[in-house]
């Protein structure tokens, strides 16, 4: 912080704004905010809208809502009471604004403070448009930028407040709100706060909102602008009916691209919000300060990019201003102070500002055009997006399966998966003759075309109906529908025999156990949590191990990544509660990704026993691992492991202690390399 408030351009920048402030006393507060800010502090009214009108103000002084209203205020008080101009208070509130905005800027990009201050503090599109012309988008902009920051933070009812606030600063930030809500929908937040959301929103509509719209004269001065026009003004006829208009379709068809968008992480959501702010504004013929809009935005994409996207961006902004410059009002006193004779020789031609315009709508589909390829459609959540991710769990009975599987969707949340169980696709009920004859585990005793139509069907994005079996019946329910999602996780005794199904998996997990420690827990689970005797499990277990070598473990081969368990004592397995067991772990990885950075947070943050062992021939790795581990100190490894990849995750992912905690780390951990291979 200290090396932000001490750098010369954060100074210069402010100095530049204040000498403006004093400066300038732009036409638009002189003719229509200052007068309407004024009148409210004179004789301050609940409505002062209705108060102006009453007066015989003119309706386009102040077409905005009460957030707008309210921070203009106090700094309109400050003036009255000191006798100030009302400029100068109406541009402090502008400099708190873009102070805001930049701070905001800073923590969302905190290694990047120089480029902020260089592309957003003096970029000439702020300075103009906001103290020279006098627009007031900094007060919206700075809401929804606000916003922004805490949909990051996870404060979802703030940023929803925020977000409805900017709109009832400025009605032209609605352009957003869709935007948020398919965001919300298509990335890994629970309904919870997704509730969050729509609940902040709500609040603000209703304190905010609703007064203002139930003011008769407030909705007609905010009719009255005639900015709310500028949308229309890009169109064509269809013969003498009716005219079509270009950029309510262009906005539409952003949404439903967007909302093509199977999954949005947050770098996706802020690039697509100002792709959707900077084609509008190109396309419109929008006053200066709609640009300021897409500025926020436009800084993140220049931080993430080349020396190309400043220099583009700069001529950009240049343009915009030179624009914006010519022929304004605040320049006629200097243009009438130069002599005729020099006038006519530095007259422009008729068409310079339709050619400034062109060159403006130019550069801003070119720089529209790569924020889409450098950080959209270069983006691995875009391009995952196309296909769900599939993770294939096989195992023999009781190895875990279903543990594993659940524990996966408790980080990726529960919402964004599609599980498919293999149990679901027995032939028959529990009760059924043909048990007699035949086990679980053999493959003609269940419905495997069914299960890999299923799970192509998903992949397609297309709705199944399955089965559910009831362990403790014995039973299936009748036919259920299940839609598909971001994920797809399968599991069951045969995940991985069908090789359609192995071709279609992202990964493929075998789990297998040391067999005292499998037919311990087997007991343990059947007996207490599915009312079996334990002479029958026994049974079980003997009647099925021919069909486990034959079926089951022969699948193991196909598998990217295999987790052993084994007891740190055969002694344990007598005389310890399950949830007392001390266990090691094995991994065995056929990936072949450098696994130095996982044995070093496993050693190091975990504090584990790790033995790894590569096998230059097969490209194998084996890992042994053995100790203790919390849920903490796995969730502290999986940001240093995969950063990037915490995007996929739940917003509140749940973590396990313990080997399961160790299985799910070490499976996103895989998965990450192997999607990092699939997007290229």
């Amino acid at each position: 912080m200290t090396t932000y408030l001490t750098h010369p351009l954060l100074w210069l920048g402010l100095l530049v704004r204040v000498s403006l402030i004093i400066l300038c006393e732009p036409q638009t507060v002189s003719d229509w905010y200052g007068p309407f800010l004024s009148n409210s502090v004179e004789g301050f009214h609940i409505d002062p809208w209705s108060n102006w009108l009453s007066e015989t103000g003119t309706p386009l002084a102040f077409p905005y809502g009460y957030v707008m209203w309210i921070m203009f205020i106090p700094t309109s008080l400050l003036t009255e009471v000191f006798d100030l101009p009302i400029n100068w208070g109406y541009g402090t509130t502008l400099v708190i604004s873009d102070i805001t905005i930049l701070v905001v800027l800073m923590n969302l990009f905190p290694r990047n403070y120089k480029i902020i201050l260089l592309t957003y503090w003096l970029s000439p599109i702020t300075l103009v448009a906001g103290y020279v012309l006098g627009y007031n988008d900094l007060v919206p902009v700075m809401f929804i930028t606000l916003s922004f920051y805490l949909i990051k933070k996870l404060k979802f009812g703030w940023a929803g407040f925020f977000a409805v606030a900017a709109v009832s600063a400025k009605l032209s930030m609605a352009i957003v709100l869709p935007i948020f809500v398919i965001y919300l929908l298509q990335s890994n937040f629970s309904v919870k706060k997704r509730f969050e959301f729509f609940a902040g929103g709500s609040i603000a509509f209703l304190a905010l909102g609703l007064p203002f719209l139930i003011s008769k004269s407030a909705v007609e001065m905010l009719t009255s602008n005639p900015e709310m026009l500028n949308i229309y003004q890009l169109s064509f006829k269809i013969g003498d009916a009716y005219k079509i208009f270009l950029i309510p379709i262009a906005y539409i068809c952003l949404l439903y691209v967007i909302w093509r968008i199977k999954r949005i992480n947050y770098e996706l959501f802020l690039s697509l919000t100002g792709l959707t702010f900077l084609i509008i504004v190109v396309l419109s013929p929008s006053s200066p300060g709609w640009y300021l809009w897409a500025m926020p935005l436009l800084v993140g994409y220049q931080i993430n990019q080349d020396l190309y996207a400043i220099i583009l961006s700069s001529i950009f902004s240049i343009l915009i201003v030179i624009k914006s410059l010519f022929g304004a009002t605040i320049l006629m006193p200097f243009l009438t102070s130069i002599p005729l004779q020099l006038q006519n020789q530095f007259e422009f031609p008729d068409r310079t500002t339709d050619l400034l315009e062109t060159s403006v709508v130019a550069i801003g589909l070119i720089l529209g055009l790569r924020i889409w390829r450098d950080n959209i459609s270069r983006n691995d959540y875009f391009r995952l997006s196309r296909k769900p991710v599939v993770i294939g769990i096989a195992g023999d009975s009781g190895s875990g399966k279903d543990t594993l599987a659940n524990s996966l969707t408790d980080l990726f949340g529960d919402h964004s998966v599609a599980t498919l169980s293999g149990d679901n696709y027995h032939l028959w009920d529990r009760q059924g003759p043909m048990w007699k004859s035949v086990t679980p585990l053999n493959p003609r005793a269940n419905r495997l075309e069914d299960l890999t139509s299923d799970i192509i069907s998903l992949i397609d994005g297309k709705r199944i109906k399955s089965r559910f079996y009831d362990h403790v019946s014995g039973k299936t329910s009748d036919l259920t529908r299940i839609k598909s999602n971001n994920y797809i996780i399968a599991s069951g005794l045969h995940t991985l025999y069908i090789k359609q199904i192995r071709d279609h998996c992202d990964i493929g997990i075998f789990l297998s156990m040391d067999e005292e420690l499998r037919e311990y827990l087997k007991v343990q689970r059947d007996v207490k949590e599915r009312g079996h005797t334990m002479e029958a499990v026994l049974e079980s277990i003997q009647k099925r191990r021919e069909d486990s070598e034959k079926f089951i473990k022969s699948q193991s081969p196909h598998s990217d990544l295999k987790f052993s368990l084994y007891p740190l004592s055969k002694y344990s397995l007598q005389n310890t509660n399950r949830d007392d067991l001390r266990l090691g772990l094995a991994v065995n990885s056929k990936i072949g990704v450098d696994d130095r950075s996982l044995t070093r947070v496993l050693v190091g943050i975990c504090g584990l026993n790790v033995e790894i062992s590569n096998n230059a021939m097969s490209g194998e790795t084996s890992i042994s691992i053995e100790g203790n581990v919390t849920g903490e100190d796995i969730a502290a490894s999986a940001e240093i492991l995969f950063p990037e990849f915490i995007d996929f995750l739940d917003s509140d992912p749940k973590w396990n202690w313990g080997t399961l905690g160790l299985m799910q780390l070490i499976t996103l951990h895989y998965l990450n390399q192997i999607l990092k291979v699939r997007i290229l």
